[in-house]
């Protein structure tokens, strides 16, 4: 059977013993030479994660590295996210309908409005939510409380990072599990045995 890409099976079946989930600024500086400092802003930032199991029997662990390997490096992707927000905080046993739509975005392209949700449904801040727009897939972190009105839609709310051109207005939304696609960052698979326990770390970093 031939493999599918992008992987879902990298990231969301594994309880990894550490992680990291950032959103570096895609920035630099530059000085002249009468001190003057200059900035330069190259779009939209990406989250950037790092992943490691803890201690694995030897078959678990091969088996991660075995799919990571699948990847070819940065060629193939696979879909990944905070392992510590896997639901909203309100609804944390995800026992909900997962039907959220794009209804708006905000003219500063930082905030947006959904529809489609259950009556009353919330969503808090740190919670993530993720659509596709073309071959492409957004992911974002809510930054403010939002409770869905009677109708299943909010008001506009912030959200980071900003919301990249190409999205489609009604698009669905996801809420459970919500999830970017990644490529796998070069030389960062760390595999280390010791007895009957091995470990596996790997760094990770969305795509545009």
């Amino acid at each position: 059977m031939a493999l599918t890409f992008p992987r879902t099976d990298i990231v969301n079946p594994w309880n990894f013993a550490t992680q990291s989930f950032t959103l570096p600024p895609r920035q630099e500086t530059s000085t002249g030479a009468d001190g003057t400092i200059w900035g330069k802003d190259f779009g939209p930032r990406l989250w950037l994660a790092q992943y490691g199991t803890g201690d694995l029997d030897h078959d678990s662990a091969l088996a991660l590295e075995a799919r990571l390997n699948s990847l070819r490096g940065v060629i193939h992707l696979f879909e990944a996210g905070d392992g510590r927000r896997r639901y909203p905080r309100a609804h944390k046993n995800g026992a909900f309908n997962d039907t959220g739509t794009l209804k708006s975005v905000g003219d500063d392209n930082m905030s947006l409005s959904l529809g489609g949700l259950d009556a009353g449904f919330k969503l808090s801040v740190g919670d993530y939510l993720s659509f596709d727009f073309g071959t492409k897939r957004a992911l974002h972190q809510v930054l403010e409380d939002v409770t869905a009105d009677g109708s299943g839609d909010t008001v506009e709310f912030a959200v980071c990072p900003e919301i990249r051109p190409g999205y489609a207005i009604d698009a669905g939304v996801k809420l459970k599990k919500p999830a970017g696609l990644f490529l796998l960052m070069p030389g960062s698979v760390a595999a280390l045995s010791e007895g009957p326990r091995s470990n596996v770390t790997f760094q990770a970093r969305q795509v545009a």
